[in-house]
């Protein structure tokens, strides 16, 4: 395939450009920067194989290639793209897949699209996708072919991954949930026995329930017959009390009523005494001694800790002294801070000391600092960006190849001239000379062939010789004539050659005059000033060559300069990489200080951090011992304390608890004691009034029992009752006949006489309460009941609907075949992909064995290009792993990658990629190689060398090379001419045209 025309519509800095590169040329083209030439190679490589991603706004143009002996155009206008083939046949595939195998623009830009930086290193001749598409090219590419079909269907089927949708991945998941559903089932036929049970026991509790509310229902009705019987009883009590009473008095005295007043008489006068005694005893209240001494209960106490004062005294005195000290230690503690020059603020009591994790503290300070030097190490390291000043350098009369092209051509114009000039004006010199005589040799000539014939034709007249003396004279006589002729002519053209001569001169002389003006007052003007010329020429050629390699050497010290800024651009991304590292250390060594209290510090004073939390850990230390100290000190006060207080407090006083209010306690029990001799007196005397009115209170009993014996003869409990007997048994006869009449209307209510005989026997019991209280209990227990039968049909219904739906449910005999199927086909699969993996791995051991010991016809055609390139001077060759490419000198000497020179590399890396896009054309298409700039490391004379062949390799092979340099561009140009091959094209402002 090559390119016949490209035109860019709108493309960039391109606006209806059309370019025609050369089929069997090498394409040279040169366009300094700004010219558009980033894009034409842009340009090319989108309209083989699409624009990037987002790069497609407005964005038209159109390329018509050559393949074999059809002509196709392939159109790309924005994201629409199309080829148009022959016989009006569009196609809308890419050119890639339609003709390259599906060739990728990496691939393509690795091997026939090569920059300078791409060109450096043999990593992608090792590559896999490159060796599939070249070094198989021979006959292992099948194998590659069969191990990508062979793993495409491997991965067809399963895929290692969660997300995967691939056939095993999706019977898995369709395995996993059947068996997930077959469990939720199998719970579902647990649950079915359980339903069973849970039917059969709700069936046996409601049956239950159903025997307590009749039992409930029919108690319920017996209470409310016996609280409909209770009104009829309600009106008898009364009558049946009388009738009772009267029952109990059999016989009564007739002097009863006297006595009765006898005995109520003499009990007044008793009771009166005992009034006035009871005055006088309620007079005085009793006091005990606990009353006049509170602390008696503590009174030895109060002795005992009276005897320890002394040492309370001297525990308060200790407890001060301390609270003195720990004031102390508190004051240097906080002030301790201040002396420490990284707290420098005072320290917090309340602020416990942490443990700290130092070890990781110390890996924190010391990534910090590594960080940190790295950076400060980086600082000093910086590349230096060379600074060249432009100087101002007189521009000599000739600065151009093509002036100074121009003045050697016409100075050897002139010297040729001049020496022209030299020769025909000798050669005039001679002729002038020879104008002076009218006969030439060839007269002479004729004189002697006439003379030759007249002897003979005397001859033939004196008969001294024969006919062969007339023929003799005939022809020397045509001799004669002829070499007359010769003579005349020669006479003629030598007059003739004067006047050319003479012509010739006078041109020569004036183009001479002419170059002699342009040339100026050091041109030569005849043979003996050339050798000053030559001089003047010699100096204007250095002066020349001094200018370009000036011109050339501020040129490659712009591209050093260009090195340069692009490693200090490096170097500053490698420094924000550092900061950006600096500053999430620093942040973790800022949150690890914050997270152990400490202030905030760099990671380098870690040490004298750690020194310093030292001491204050030691101070604290110190603190918590005056603690433990002041702690066992405060214990033993508070025991004396709590000893005294209970004392004061039991007194009834809240004054405050010290040694001095205990020594006055002291002194006040010592009075109370004698106080209470004083009260115990009063107390006898009141003993004694209560001993008198002990005495009445007997007699009062004696009455009591007078009255009680005269209550006993009519079996009365009071006075009341008394009276109310008596009444009774004088209506006797009246309560009888009263009583019978409610048994009768009772008997009416109950309906029978057993249902009497109950009623009758509970309305006696009278425990009314109790059977208001069962009767509320009974309506409760039945409106429970009701509400719990209710509630257990409504389950017992749930549950003989889910029995029936679980018992008609065919879902797990489905499922169990659904997974049996599903195992089955996994087996299958499984087996498909465990041969396809057995035979990925065979594959791939044939061809590693394919590699090994084969070195590709791809690195011997390599070989061919590195030996043109370089003259002969290196050959290639690969090691027996295949996998390390050297070269062999003219010496026999063989070298690594890594004792090559840059250019050298350049050389070999370059008939690599050239080697493999070639033999990619001989397999499947010829594509057109792109070369940028790939002479950069290259001097003139590997330019020159490797130039002839690509201008021989063009010859069959579609080139284009691109250069910035112009330098290039003329040795291009200079090769070209010598081979009388290359097309040359200038590339301005996004205009190419044919190089002039």
């Amino acid at each position: 395939m090559k390119i016949k025309e490209l035109q860019l519509e709108r493309y960039g800095i391109y606006q209806e450009e059309t370019w025609r590169p050369s089929l069997s040329e090498l394409n040279v083209v040169m366009g300094e920067n700004e010219s558009g030439k980033t894009t034409m190679l842009s340009f090319i490589r989108q309209m083989l194989f699409g624009y990037e991603r987002g790069r497609w706004q407005g964005n038209f143009g159109n390329m018509e290639i050559l393949r074999g002996d059809a002509i196709y155009r392939i159109h790309r206008r924005e994201k629409n793209h199309w080829i148009d083939g022959e016989k009006g046949l569009r196609h809308e595939e890419e050119p890639a897949d339609l003709w390259w195998n599906g060739l990728t623009r990496n691939l393509y830009e690795k091997i026939f699209a090569v920059g300078l930086e791409d060109l450096q290193g043999s990593s992608f001749f090792f590559n896999d996708s490159v060796q599939s598409q070249f070094f198989m090219l021979q006959g292992g590419g099948k194998i590659i072919e069969a191990k990508n079909a062979v793993a495409k269907e491997k991965e067809k089927l399963f895929i290692s991954s969660s997300m995967g949708k691939r056939k095993i991945n999706q019977l898995l998941e369709n395995y996993s949930e059947t068996q997930k559903e077959i469990d939720e089932l199998g719970k579902e036929e647990t649950n079915f026995a359980h339903l069973q049970k849970e039917q059969e026991k709700v069936k046996q509790v409601l049956h239950e329930k159903e025997q307590e509310l009749k039992k409930a229902e029919k108690e319920n009705k017996y209470i409310e017959k016996l609280n409909g019987a209770r009104e009829y009883y309600k009106r008898g009590i009364d009558i049946k009390k009388q009738l009772e009473i009267s029952r109990q008095v059999k016989t009564f005295p007739s002097h009863g009523k006297e006595r009765w007043n006898e005995i109520i008489n003499e009990m007044k006068v008793i009771d009166d005494q005992r009034k006035i005694l009871q005055e006088k005893i309620s007079a005085y209240e009793p006091k005990s001694k606990s009353e006049i001494i509170p602390w008696l209960n503590q009174a030895e106490e109060l002795e005992n800790i009276y005897a320890e004062l002394g040492q309370w005294k001297k525990i308060i005195e200790d407890l001060h002294q301390l609270k003195e000290e720990k004031e102390l230690w508190r004051k240097n503690f906080i002030s301790l801070g201040y002396s420490l020059p990284l707290w420098d603020r005072p320290l917090s009591i309340d602020e416990t000391v942490m443990d700290i994790d130092w070890e990781e503290g110390r890996q924190l300070a010391q990534s910090a600092t590594v960080c940190e030097n790295e950076l400060h190490f980086r600082e000093k390291r910086e590349p230096k960006v060379e600074v060249i000043e432009e100087k101002n350098t007189e521009k000599p009369d000739i600065s151009t190849e093509e002036e100074w092209r121009d003045y050697e051509s016409k100075g050897e114009n002139l010297e040729i001239l001049i020496h022209k000039e030299a020769l025909l004006t000798e050669e005039y010199k001679k002729l002038a000379e020879k104008k002076k005589s009218n006969y030439t040799l060839w007269f002479w000539v004729a004189i002697v062939f006439l003379a030759a014939s007249l002897g003979s034709l005397a001859l033939f007249y004196l008969s001294l010789w024969g006919y062969e003396a007339l023929y003799l004279a005939v022809a020397c006589g045509g001799g004669a004539f002829l070499f007359a002729m010769v003579n005349r002519y020669s006479f003629r053209r030598r007059n003739k050659k004067i006047v050319t001569v003479e012509e010739t001169l006078r041109q020569v002389t004036e183009e001479k005059k002419k170059l002699n003006d342009i040339l100026g007052e050091n041109s030569p003007h005849n043979e003996t000033d050339l050798s000053a010329f030559h001089n003047v020429m010699q100096e204007k050629r250095s002066e020349f060559y001094r200018y370009r390699a000036e011109e050339q050497a501020l040129a490659w010290r712009k591209e050093t300069v260009k090195k340069q800024e692009k490693a200090h651009d490096e170097w500053v991304e490698e420094g924000n990489a550092l900061h950006q590292r600096w500053q999430a250390l620093e942040n973790q060594w800022k949150e690890w200080l914050k997270k152990n209290h400490l202030p905030e510090v760099s990671a380098d004073k870690l040490l004298t951090l750690q020194e310093q939390w030292q001491k204050i850990s030691a101070a604290e230390a110190k603190g918590k011992i005056w603690n433990v100290r002041l702690q066992n000190v405060e214990k033993e006060y508070q025991d004396f304390y709590d000893r005294a207080e209970k004392i004061i407090r039991t007194v009834g006083s809240y004054d405050q608890v010290t040694p001095e209010r205990i020594a006055e306690l002291y002194e006040e029990n010592k009075n109370r004691n004698l106080e209470w001799e004083r009260v115990a007196e009063k107390n006898h005397q009141h003993d004694m009034y209560k001993q008198e009115l002990a005495e009445w209170d007997t007699k009062w009993k004696t009455a009591e029992k007078d009255l009680e014996a005269l209550f006993a003869l009519v079996d009365a409990a009071d006075a009341d009752e008394f009276v109310e007997k008596v009444n009774a048994y004088e209506n006797h006869d009246n309560l009888l006949n009263a009583w019978q009449q409610v048994q009768s209307d009772i008997r009416a209510y109950a309906g029978d006489e057993e249902t009497f005989a109950k009623l009758w026997n509970d309305l006696e019991k009278g425990d009314y309460v109790i059977w208001d209280a069962k009767q509320d209990h009974v309506e409760k227990e039945i409106n429970t009941l009701t509400k719990d039968i209710g509630d257990l049909k409504q389950k017992q219904g749930a549950i003989g609907n889910e029995i029936m739906r679980l018992a008609s449910d065919d879902t797990m005999t489905k499922l169990l075949q659904k997974k049996k199927e599903i195992e089955t086909e996994l087996e299958e699969n499984m087996e498909d992909w465990l041969t396809e993996l057995l035979v990925e791995k065979i594959l791939a051991k044939v061809g590693g064995c394919y590699e090994s010991g084969k070195q590709p016809e791809i690195v011997q055609k390599a070989n061919e290009f590195l030996k043109e390139m370089t003259g002969g001077k290196y050959a290639l060759t690969i090691d027996e792993s295949g996998k390390d490419i050297r070269i062999i000198d003219d010496y026999h000497v063989e070298k690594s990658s890594s004792l090559w020179s840059s250019g050298t590399g350049d050389q070999v890396y370059l008939a690599l990629r050239l080697s493999m896009a070639l033999s990619f054309g001989k397999q499947i298409e010829a594509l057109p190689i792109v070369l940028d700039d790939i002479f950069v490391r290259f001097d003139e004379r590997r330019q020159k060398e490797t130039l002839k062949f690509l201008l021989q390799l063009g010859r069959v092979q579609q080139i284009f090379l691109f250069t910035c340099h112009k330098r290039t561009m003329e040795l291009a140009e200079e090769v070209g001419r010598e081979q009388h091959r290359g097309a040359f094209f200038d590339l301005k402002r996004g205009k190419i045209t044919p190089a002039v």
